[in-house]
């Protein structure tokens, strides 16, 4: 299940439970964390589970129900949360929003590798920054769907994406050293904004 929801940049009320923001950090970054967690617990609450607080690790990778796998991602103005339940080949979620367009030219020789540069050499500058977001967004969905399971920090080169650019249809996410890769990931465009969704099968 993936919920999402705009949000103001006025800091919430606190739910009971959650992680307080940084001590100093902006009304915009509490109001991010707030949205974040207020859209999982109606992730949370599809499955029939109730919505309580989310708390956080030492880690910082949010500490869902029992049985429950999750993500949770925001960009400045929307923040969106995938919820599915754990199951023996469900081992991983992860999901990551951004705005249409918003990873340019300057981006792509940090975040993309040399095959997938390639790729986008070969578009048109406004197709190019549309579908360096989608990357982009995927890679981020693989390191938050692998990361509560290895501690692994992947780097943006780490990970090429391929297959089919059509939203709703399933792309492969190769993670170097993964032995569970490649990932299975989707993407949709909604609202302005590029959501990526990465699910790890177990072996």
């Amino acid at each position: 299940m993936v919920v999402g929801q705009e949000f103001a940049p006025e800091a919430p009320e606190p739910f009971a439970g959650d992680p307080a923001p940084p001590i100093g950090a902006p009304a915009r970054r509490a109001a991010e964390l707030g949205a974040g967690r207020s859209a999982a617990r109606a992730a949370i609450e599809s499955l029939g589970e109730p919505g309580g607080p989310i708390p956080r690790d030492p880690d910082g990778v949010p500490v869902w129900p029992p049985g429950v796998l999750g993500s949770i991602a925001h960009s400045a103005t929307t923040a969106v949360a995938a919820v599915a339940r754990r199951t023996d080949r469900l081992v991983g979620l992860g999901i990551d929003t951004e705005p249409i367009g918003s990873v340019g030219p300057e981006l792509f020789a940090t975040v993309f590798t040399d095959g997938e540069r390639a790729r986008l050499a070969a578009l048109a500058p406004a197709l190019q920054a549309r579908l360096a977001t989608r990357w982009f967004c995927l890679k981020e969905a693989a390191f938050k769907a692998q990361f509560p399971g290895t501690r692994r920090f992947l780097e943006f080169e780490e990970c090429e994406v391929a297959g089919p650019d059509h939203a709703a249809t399933p792309v492969l996410v190769t993670v170097a050293a993964e032995a569970r890769s490649p990932f299975t990931g989707f993407w949709v465009e909604t609202h302005g904004h590029v959501v990526a969704v990465v699910v790890i099968a177990a072996p």
